[in-house]
């Protein structure tokens, strides 16, 4: 990976693996890979969670809630 800068903003290759493989515990863990070439250029991925988990308890408490399912 070539991002100057990567290692102090935690946007390392060993810091990226550790986020992505605690993350893959999360249920609804869905993930899409760009491929040009068939090498790999680009990634993305996202799961469901809380505002707690985001950010945390002093900020939590100022986001809006989540709607009540309708049906």
């Amino acid at each position: 990976m070539s991002n100057p800068g990567a290692e102090t903003a935690g946007l390392s290759v060993p810091a990226l693996h550790r986020q992505i493989t605690g993350h893959l515990k999360w249920k609804g863990l869905t993930m899409v890979v760009a491929y040009t070439g068939g090498t790999a250029v680009a990634f993305g991925y996202a799961f469901p969670c809380t505002a707690e988990y985001w950010f945390g308890d002093p900020f939590s408490t100022r986001c809006p809630k989540a709607p009540a399912p309708s049906g």
